[in-house]
């Protein structure tokens, strides 16, 4: 077939594909007839590329092998997995122990008139952010899209952008994505290709750094960024938006039921705090969340959605305008879990926005232990007796691991300090309750 008339067609086959839905197998033939093109050297969107100067793939990862495309700057908690894939045998995957940054080695765009970036994920999260896409311009990271922010779950989902060439047209322009997923929730990565013209024509193209679609073991090459121009490592980037510190802290609460609650220290840019987003992430065996409660005014009226069944907890306020620092919210968790058993919660402020930017606030991790007053790791008589002194006001609330104690008896709207608590563990200790408290006297 006459090289025009393949031109023609295949431009009216991914225009025609373009207004199709988000289908499984519509974006598949849609990315096989985009690097069918790149093949042909076809002049198809986004790229204005003439069969003399066709796009290249200036770097391509299907995930077949490793991460050592990945691993010039950061090292990643990333999975390859077998379990969901685009294409091929293996993608990238996150998990809630296996998250954090996947971030490029470095790639050089200096040359470039244009550029693409294409790749397809998938996610198993009903939150948003739980995949974001950085881009590096060879000083900063910035944010470009929470890819989480859609409903489409358990699909594999296509997504394809320009490069901005006047902010990363740079010799060590990077991708990175970071995954920040909660307990049983998982994204996947697959089938990235970075595609550029060169501004000057390249007069023989490499076939190894041609990107093929087909389910082979066998991982596609890249071309290694120029010794010559790749900066120091930098392993912790510095990423946008700007970090927040953030304060828990146990206490009791007017009703004398026992909270964590979450203060916002700082604001983005030291200006005011507008509205927030955060969750709590744990192990509903060990840890239950009875509620959540509003923080101190005007952090009252909280959107809150509270799953004991996987393991997840959203709340957040909008449409304030408040100087930190603020307690925003207080959490009422319950200990479910076996007597001195540790149970991890993690909440995360991962965007808060304030008159200065937007933010993501430090990550907190609480240990609990049902039972242990005293911290120590275990269940025992010196546990009953910090309770007793806490109780006769011999001992301050900051002086005991107060939601320990008051998850031994529970209570109806939350977990209040009491005598009852200090008689189960007493009795726990002589044999009288089994290690989740049950009576067995």
């Amino acid at each position: 077939m006459p090289y025009p008339l393949i031109k023609r067609r295949a431009k009216e086959q991914f225009k025609a594909l373009h207004s199709i839905s988000r289908s499984f197998q519509a974006k598949k033939i849609l990315f096989h007839i985009f690097c069918i093109s790149i093949i042909l050297g076809l002049s198809l969107p986004p790229l204005a590329a003439t069969a003399s100067n066709p796009p290249t793939p200036v770097f391509y990862d299907s995930f077949e092998g490793d991460f050592s495309n990945w691993d010039g700057n950061c090292t990643t908690d990333w999975l390859l997995a077998t379990d969901h894939m685009h294409d091929g045998a293996q993608s990238a995957k996150a998990i809630h122990h296996n998250k954090g940054f996947l971030i490029s080695d470095d790639i050089d765009l200096s040359n470039a008139s244009e550029a693409t970036l294409d790749f397809w994920f998938m996610k198993d999260s009903w939150h948003k952010n739980c995949l974001s896409l950085f881009l590096y311009d060879g000083n900063d990271y910035h944010l470009i899209t929470k890819l989480g922010d859609t409903f489409d779950d358990n699909t594999w989902l296509h997504y394809n952008t320009p490069i901005d060439l006047d902010t990363y047209g740079v010799t060590n322009f990077r991708i990175s994505f970071r995954a920040n997923v909660c307990w049983e929730e998982a994204v996947w990565l697959d089938q990235l290709v970075l595609l550029k013209i060169a501004s000057t024509p390249t007069t023989t193209p490499t076939p190894a750094q041609t990107p093929t679609i087909t389910p082979t073991p066998t991982p596609i090459p890249s071309p290694s960024p120029s010794p010559t121009s790749t900066p120091a490592a930098s392993p912790t980037p510095d990423l946008t938006p700007t970090p927040c510190p953030i304060e828990v802290k146990q206490e009791e609460d007017s009703d004398n039921v026992i909270v964590t609650g979450t203060i916002i220290q700082n604001a983005p840019g030291g200006g005011t705090v507008e509205s927030y987003e955060a969750w709590a992430v744990y192990d509903p065996t060990g840890i239950n969340i009875v509620d959540i409660r509003d923080g101190d005014s005007p952090f009252t009226g909280l959107t809150k959605d509270i799953d004991n069944v996987n393991g997840n907890t959203i709340f957040g306020k909008n449409g304030v305008n408040d100087s930190p620092p603020r307690k925003v919210a207080k959490l009422v968790p319950r200990l479910v879990g076996n007597a001195g058993a540790a149970y991890e919660i993690e909440i995360h402020f991962d965007d808060i926005t304030g008159s200065g930017g937007s933010g993501i606030g430090s990550t907190q991790i609480i240990t609990f232990r049902r039972g242990d007053v005293n911290n120590d790791g275990r269940v025992s008589n010196k546990d009953a007796m910090f309770a007793a002194q806490y109780l006769a006001g011999n001992r301050p609330l900051s002086f005991i691991e107060a939601v320990n104690l008051a998850s031994l008896n529970h209570d109806t709207a939350g977990d209040k300090a009491t005598g009852a608590d200090e008689m189960f563990i007493a009795q726990y200790c002589v044999g009288l309750r089994d290690a989740s408290f049950n009576w067995t006297g």
